[in-house]
């Protein structure tokens, strides 16, 4: 992903599981006093009601928080924290500047950040690879959720 621009970057930070947009409120104030704008949108898998919410939901919500900056021709960087890897690696999907610049659009995602996040190594992998095909034993993955115990 190259940048479009020379505006300073739009920051988009995608949570972590149970992990509130207040969470973020010193990293959100120490980018707006270095001057970059940091939205971090609430997404739809976190709370006590999302039985059936997956990371696509997740995912779709970045792109749509995203999508009137990159109509504004803003770059977009996404900083994934933990679970936030997820659906930030999928949202970038045919949304990278260059990927929009080649359809002729413009703004985009110029790059990911990953803080201590899930990041597949490989396209397809899933979460349940990444465990070595086994779940770990601190994650209750009782159906319809998972929740850590």
């Amino acid at each position: 992903m190259v940048s479009s621009n020379l505006t300073k970057a739009l920051f988009l930070l995608v949570t972590g599981a149970w992990h509130p947009p207040a969470c973020y409120d010193h990293l959100k104030t120490d980018l707006a006093l270095l001057g970059y704008d940091c939205i971090i949108p609430h997404l739809p898998s976190m709370g006590s009601n999302t039985n059936g919410i997956t990371w696509e939901a997740d995912r779709d919500e970045v792109i749509s928080v995203a999508m009137p900056y990159f109509e504004q021709g803003r770059d977009v960087v996404l900083v994934g924290h933990s679970y936030g890897g997820v659906p930030a690696t999928v949202a970038t999907e045919g949304q990278g500047v260059g990927d929009r610049a080649d359809k002729g659009l413009p703004g985009g995602f110029s790059s990911v950040i990953f803080l201590t996040a899930f990041a597949a190594p490989a396209r397809g992998m899933d979460l349940l690879s990444m465990f070595g095909g086994e779940w770990p034993e601190w994650l209750d993955t009782g159906k319809p959720y998972v929740k850590v115990s």
